[in-house]
């Protein structure tokens, strides 16, 4: 399974790894909302979480 959140909500990918999802990557100026004054796009990172049937103790 995965999960995708944004790094500025703390809610947002705490849940996860209180699920026990590892964070696999932080992906960088990924994907924009909206823009600035001058339109120019406003870049946001994402975080991902991955977890595995292993992580479940299976």
């Amino acid at each position: 399974m995965e999960a995708y959140c944004h790094p500025d909500n703390v809610n947002s990918w705490h849940l996860p790894e209180r699920l026990g999802f590892k964070r696999e990557a932080h992906l960088r100026r990924d994907i924009w909302f909206g823009k600035d004054e001058a339109g120019a796009p406003i870049w946001q990172d994402t975080y991902i979480y991955g977890l595995l049937e292993e992580d479940l103790g299976k």
